[in-house]
């Protein structure tokens, strides 16, 4: 996580973090305390990131509601939702979600799903999954 906080420094990217106790109420509604890279994430970048991931809904003031957006895209394609266990950071365009499940370690993997696919296909970590969205991006 720190190579990417770097990078995204490095590009000149104005990195908007997040407080502690804004933190603390978005686990308590989640229901779960967050990951420590997805954590790391909020307090460093979830209000903003320059350009980095403009145009998807992964930033404080667009996550609440995104798991609800995935359980109908999921279910327009005849998918089951979503558990309990997992948590939906990220959606594209209202076709792609991207999501992590809790028990999953300090780095979770990524599930992405993207309309029509009919099946998930995973990112390693968290991590990895902000390295892809840079190299994507075009902002390293």
């Amino acid at each position: 996580m720190d190579e990417i906080i770097a990078m995204l420094i490095h590009t000149g990217a104005a990195l908007k973090p997040m407080k502690e106790d804004e933190i603390e109420r978005m686990e308590k509604h989640a229901g779960r305390k967050f990951p420590k890279t997805y954590r790391k994430f909020l307090s460093t970048m979830s209000k903003g990131a320059g350009k980095f991931m403009r145009g998807s809904d992964v930033f404080y003031d667009r996550i609440d509601g995104l798991k609800d957006g995935a359980n109908e895209l999921l279910e327009e394609d005849g998918l089951p939702h979503l558990s309990d266990d997992c948590f939906v950071f990220w959606m594209h365009q209202g076709y792609q979600i991207a999501f992590f499940k809790f028990d999953e370690g300090d780095d979770p993997t990524v599930y992405y799903f993207f309309e029509g696919s009919k099946d998930f296909t995973t990112e390693n970590s968290f991590t990895g999954f902000l390295r892809a969205q840079l190299t994507i991006s075009g902002d390293i």
